[in-house]
């Protein structure tokens, strides 16, 4: 199953680097773009994405949420449930 979804985002990648088109879409409705390729996305912020793509000059990495910072009841009902979330893939070519 990892192997899978590991194959899936690396074909994702490699269409966002291809595709002006799927770039643009990416940035306007992040959420909607990884629904419609298969990506679940139920759990994950609407208005809290952003993505961005390494280059040859930049590298971003992505920290996880501060574990100190205050959780809300709904913070804690979703961490209660199972739900974890992946902060960073590498996936290198």
């Amino acid at each position: 199953m990892e192997r899978q979804l590991i194959e899936k985002w690396q074909a994702f990648a490699d269409a966002y680097h291809r595709d002006e088109g799927l770039r643009g879409e990416t940035e306007a409705d992040p959420v909607g773009v990884f629904r419609m390729h298969g990506f679940s996305v139920e759990k994950l912020p609407p208005t809290g994405i952003k993505v961005v793509a390494n280059t040859e000059e930049v590298v971003y990495f992505v920290l996880p949420p501060d574990p100190n910072a205050d959780l809300t009841d709904e913070d804690l009902l979703a961490l209660s449930g199972g739900y974890a979330s992946m902060s960073c893939l590498w996936v290198f070519p």
